[in-house]
């Protein structure tokens, strides 16, 4: 995106020795430059786009307008950036601190599917086992079960820590395995069945912390998150409990194990 507007004429002059970023913001917070209009599909699905898009936002020139999937979309955004308002970029000839959207709702729900959204998505990646979520590829609608391929495409890309995390909870659900009389038998069904050799929201937070991979609730959610979008982990409500969630990981037992052995072997 950066690397397109960079192309627009003048911007390229404003200031060769700043980075591509600091450059774009300079140039379109001159009183005499165009205006540029981004139009964002998605915004919630990369962070690192909204991060940048942050920096130019407060520009007088630089105008958004972006889609975003989810009910709780505000609280994806601080209340700094939620109540920041157009202003100059630039003061004094040196760059701010100041980023934000200052955003205007509006509510355009179109209940259509995601077809033009996920055309260039990583199909591997995103068909995985639907939970009571129900997510499903779109593009490939007689996708299956979560596959160990599928599990790796989506583990390269996470970071350090949501490793350890799937790790965490995959060894602690082997070793419930292990310890149950039914583990062979349910080892041959429906990976829907590891439920029963999940954790609980809270246990897996106890352990996590233990561990320094999240020390707090919201880290958690943090490092869950992906793997719950793409099918890695599925959680259900605890039966006989109001409000306790179980968290597993939707592989048999043998094919848990193998990934658990790569995903070590990896990290030594």
């Amino acid at each position: 995106m950066l690397v397109s507007i960079a192309r627009v004429p003048g911007v390229q002059s404003t200031s060769t020795s700043a980075p591509t970023l600091e450059r774009v913001a300079e140039h379109f917070a001159s009183p005499d430059s165009p205006h540029l209009f981004l139009i964002v599909h998605s915004i919630d699905r990369s962070p690192k786009l909204a991060r940048a898009i942050s920096s130019l936002a407060l520009s007088l020139h630089v105008h958004v307008a972006a889609s975003i999937d989810r009910l709780n979309a505000p609280l994806l955004f601080s209340a700094s950036q939620l109540t920041a308002r157009k202003g100059s970029f630039f003061s004094s000839d040196r760059p701010t601190k100041n980023v934000g959207y200052g955003w205007l709702w509006h509510d355009l729900t179109t209940l259509a599917p995601y077809t033009a959204e996920l055309t260039f998505a990583d199909r591997t990646s995103i068909s995985g086992a639907s939970s009571s979520r129900a997510r499903v590829d779109i593009t490939n609608p007689v996708s299956g079960p979560l596959t160990e391929t599928a599990a790796i495409h989506v583990l390269a890309a996470v970071t350090a820590k949501a490793k350890k995390l799937f790790s965490l909870l995959a060894a602690k659900q082997l070793e419930n395995a292990d310890s149950s009389d039914v583990s062979e038998v349910n080892s041959a069904h429906s990976p829907h069945d590891q439920q029963q050799f999940g954790l609980t929201y809270d246990v897996l937070f106890t352990f996590a912390r233990d561990a320094f991979i999240a020390t707090n609730d919201t880290a958690l959610g943090a490092l869950l998150g992906e793997f719950r979008d793409h099918g890695l982990v599925l959680s259900a409500a605890q039966p006989g409990t109001s409000g306790s969630e179980v968290l597993w990981i939707p592989l048999r037992k043998e094919r848990l194990s193998k990934l658990v052995g790569n995903l070590d072997g990896n990290a030594t």
